[in-house]
């Protein structure tokens, strides 16, 4: 009994044994054709990979890049149209710095597939045979030849747009001059729709994507500001035979002109108007620096800002920074000056209402105007004005130099000076009887003194005697 136990167990171990090598031969056989099909294909582009509609399926990327020049390289040889609002333009891509990088598509095509974990691949795979993916090739342009295609067309298409401009003349009246919207070239998204035309089989015409581009003003904002009234405006006249100087009012006022303030926000003259260098049209006239009278750039343009300093105070609204002259100007009374230097001294004024403001800055022959365009204003006041007060006199110091042209005595009078002041400014706010309902201290200015200069005669040396010579 014991001995058939025995032979029972031993056919069992054989049969186990054999059932384990032919297991283990078919998995090594199955692990064998799986390693060869995988080294198969991870050189090669997987199945259902497409490029422009080009199956690319078991070509290693050398191969795909190829194949790719030769069905795609004659698209960039056939002419291509671009058209916008009766303009066309039609060129040859490969002619025009358009290209292809084969290569580049090659590996994109490759990397399909490739990207994840083991089962993750495996999916995107199995999901290519069901759902090709079709890539599509963008077409570069050669770097250098970038621009120049582009401003071509810009050349054509792009129109600046003008905004609405408001003018206040000298009796304060608006005029609206209307403004346009402009056009620009969408470049963004464009190469990409153009590569589908340039390898397009038929149609190979594309409508130029253009933009509609808003003026900085425009109609619909100045009904939706309120800028319709006057909330100031000041005038300074200037002498037009001063040709230089005329020329940097002219500059700086058309450059001040049209500045938008928000709510809240401050205005700077010096950054508003820029650098008064000749290339923005400045020339050289008298500037007032340290008392003096010297040449300079841009001489002149305090005149605009003085202007713009009185527009705002008589609109009620406040004054960040403000510097006056060291003597005293002759467009404007002490102490309503507004002094600015390119790069240094600066008016800044601030708006404080809740709505935008405009700056109009209009010259017409020898007047310049300023004005600020709002909608809101206190209804408590009808008008602004002025009262300034010389709170001292500061007399010129005498300076005497000598003179050897003068005889010993005499004196002459080179240069007669010029007093100086301390003035403080005041606001008056009146309502619609003329009633003063509230003065505000404004400022208080300090213009040095110029010293009066007297030449005198300078007194002969004595005259020395020398002694008498003794004879031998």
């Amino acid at each position: 009994m014991f001995g058939e136990k025995r032979q029972k167990d031993s056919s069992g171990r054989m049969r186990r044994l054999g059932l384990g090598f032919f297991t283990g031969i078919t998995a090594l056989f199955l692990l064998l054709c799986l390693s060869a099909s995988w080294r198969q294909t991870r050189k090669v582009i997987y199945e259902g990979v497409n490029i422009a509609g080009i199956p690319l399926s078991g070509l290693q990327p050398e191969q795909a890049a190829v194949f790719l020049s030769h069905r795609l390289g004659p698209f960039l040889d056939r002419q291509v149209e671009l058209r916008d609002n009766g303009f066309v333009f039609g060129f040859i891509p490969s002619r025009c710095g358009f290209y292809l990088d084969y290569a580049e598509l090659a590996a994109e095509a490759f990397a399909q597939g490739r990207a994840g974990g083991i089962f993750q691949r495996w999916r995107q795979r199995r999901e290519f045979r069901r759902r090709p993916v079709n890539l599509v090739p963008a077409v570069k342009i050669d770097p250098g030849l970038h621009e120049e295609f582009f401003a071509h067309l810009e050349r054509q298409v792009n129109v600046e747009p003008v905004s609405t401009d408001l003018v206040v003349n000298r009796e304060g009246k608006i005029k609206v001059f209307p403004g346009r919207p402009g056009r620009r070239l969408e470049r963004r998204g464009f190469l990409l729709t153009l590569s589908r035309v340039i390898l397009a089989e038929d149609n190979r015409c594309l409508e130029l994507p253009v933009k509609e581009v808003e003026p900085a003003l425009s109609g619909e904002k100045i009904k939706e500001w309120g800028l319709t009234r006057v909330l100031s405006h000041f005038s300074t006249r200037f002498d037009p035979q001063e040709e230089e100087r005329a020329q940097n009012i002219r500059t700086a006022a058309l450059a001040l002109h049209g500045a938008v303030v928000l709510p809240g926000q401050e205005l700077s003259f010096n950054r508003r108007v820029g650098p008064r260098i000749p290339e923005k049209g400045y020339r050289e006239a008298p500037v007032l620096y340290e008392g003096e009278l010297i040449p300079g750039i841009g001489g002149g343009v305090c005149q605009v800002s003085t202007a713009l300093y009185n527009a705002w105070l008589l609109a009620g609204f406040p004054v960040t920074k403000r510097f006056n002259h060291t003597l005293p100007v002759s467009y404007v009374e002490m102490g309503r000056d507004a002094a600015v230097v390119d790069g240094g001294q600066d008016l800044v004024v601030t708006n404080p209402l809740s709505t935008p403001v405009f700056v109009s800055a209009h010259v017409e022959a020898d007047l310049l105007t300023v004005a600020v365009v709002g909608k809101e204003k206190d209804p408590r006041v009808a008008t602004y004005l002025f009262t300034s007060k010389v709170m001292e006199t500061i007399p010129p110091p005498e300076i005497r130099i000598e003179d050897t042209a003068l005889a010993p005595g005499e004196e002459l009078l080179a240069e007669a000076g010029r007093e100086g002041y301390l003035v403080e400014l005041w606001r008056l706010a009146l309502d619609n009887t003329g009633q003063v309902i509230r003065r505000e201290f404004i400022n208080r200015s300090f213009y040095q003194p110029v010293p009066r200069l007297l030449k005198t005669g300078k007194k002969a040396p004595p005259v020395r005697e020398e002694p008498e010579g003794t004879g031998t």
